[in-house]
């Protein structure tokens, strides 16, 4: 465990408005490497994407467009829990089938401290998707020191699901992107620049955010573009519909 005074922080951004609105503050806790590079990328995005596209529908959509869109949203981040959460599971009966108990579970150096500003209750969501990530990679890290994994099966399996959450963020921030074009288009842009302004490239981020591990291959990964995680009785992930939505608002 890392000392205190040398803990990492990553903290996000505060979103930006004239408004008043409510915010709760919430620190999380995050071991793994690849859960810090995912908070420490795409996590400020994602947040402030989620706040900016509940704050522009209020101002472009119909209450019933609204739901729509926020169920899509909420549907993609269940469906990445639960494939986490699934993943989890199975990697926790390869430990307990290996005799691996809590002495064999290693530590790490140095956590991060995560700050979390929460404007929406979809921020909660995403963080969660982040505990769940970093709690999946110290079980690949438990089977790896233990021998249980190769070196290969490590690298892919921390690979494939750093890419999948990586992948829901960029499906969020395109979100965002189409959300605020759509303002424009109907002439809201100067109320969407007091309330939500840009401070971000929309269209940019959510392409960077899905391919951000993929600038690794053949670096610290060894994994392929379509590398689908090789521990021992792994099924294949499929890759969730793209989901966008298609209502009157976007």
């Amino acid at each position: 465990m890392a000392d205190n005074e040398t803990q990492r922080v990553i903290a996000m951004t505060p979103a930006t408005s004239d408004l008043s609105r409510p915010v709760l503050h919430r620190n999380i806790e995050l071991y793994s490497l690849e859960a810090q590079r995912v908070a420490e990328r795409v996590l400020d995005r994602v947040g402030y994407s989620l706040f900016s596209i509940e704050v522009i529908l209020q101002l472009i959509a119909e209450p019933d467009e609204i739901e729509e869109v926020e169920d899509i949203i909420k549907q993609d981040l269940e469906k990445s829990g639960n494939a986490l959460s699934g993943e989890c599971e199975r990697l926790h009966k390869m430990m307990a089938d290996a005799g691996i108990t809590k002495a064999d579970i290693p530590t790490y150096t140095r956590p991060a401290k995560v700050e979390m500003e929460i404007s929406s209750p979809l921020v909660v969501n995403y963080g969660q998707l982040l505990i769940q990530l970093d709690e999946l990679i110290g079980f690949v890290d438990a089977l790896w020191i233990n021998s249980i994994l190769s070196n290969k099966q490590k690298r892919q399996a921390k690979y494939q699901w750093h890419r999948h959450l990586n992948k829901v963020s960029g499906r969020i921030i395109d979100i965002e992107g189409r959300t605020r074009r759509h303002a424009k288009a109907k002439g809201r842009n100067d109320d969407v620049n007091k309330s939500a302004p840009a401070r971000h490239q929309s269209q940019d981020d959510g392409e960077k955010a899905r391919d951000e591990e993929s600038k690794g291959k053949g670096k610290d990964t060894g994994a392929p573009d379509d590398t689908e995680a090789k521990t021992p009785g792994a099924k294949a992930e499929k890759a969730p519909a793209q989901n966008q939505p298609e209502t009157a608002a976007l």
